[in-house]
């Protein structure tokens, strides 16, 4: 009998440790790294040069990096191109030139890129009129906030392994 109680309390302890961890998504796809390298790229522009009203270039001089979003630039970088965010040039009478990774859009480019959510995306790559040292903020920030969720999982896990 007591082998029986201490079997269901076994089970239940499993499953209450097991649907805890599973509440907050244990993934680690949030590119902590790739978010700290746009920041640090970000902060050295000058303010004229980030243009968040839109994921397009300004196209306002030959220089496809004159002005555009945080992401945009981000296409500037080399890492960021050897890992697939490239600048798709424009074409006679098509769309000026803009970020994409896998051929994606803009917006989902970012959210496969770095590995966000939704909201985290609208956050970082759609808020107008920021400066690149508010936006390398926001970056890092949210890189931050991942480091320590991931953190706090880990340690969940750790504390629930020493408990048996």
């Amino acid at each position: 009998m007591i082998r029986l109680i201490a079997f269901i309390a076994l089970v239940f302890l499993f499953a209450l440790a097991t649907s805890t961890l599973a509440a907050e998504p244990a993934t680690a796809t949030v590119r902590i790294d790739r978010l700290e390298k746009l920041a640090t790229y970000i902060e050295k522009l000058s303010p004229d040069r980030l243009f968040m009203p839109s994921y397009h270039g300004s196209g306002d001089s030959d220089d496809p990096y004159s002005s555009g979003c945080a992401l945009y630039h981000g296409t500037a970088t080399f890492a960021f191109r050897g890992d697939g965010l490239i600048l798709v040039p424009s074409r006679p009478g098509g769309p000026r030139p803009y970020p994409s990774y896998r051929g994606l859009s803009p917006f989902d480019s970012a959210r496969a890129f770095f590995g966000l959510s939704e909201a985290d995306a609208a956050e970082l790559f759609g808020n107008l009129g920021r400066t690149p040292a508010e936006e390398a903020a926001m970056l890092r920030a949210v890189a931050s906030r991942e480091r320590v969720r991931l953190a706090r999982i880990e340690v969940r896990g750790r504390c629930w392994l020493a408990d048996w």
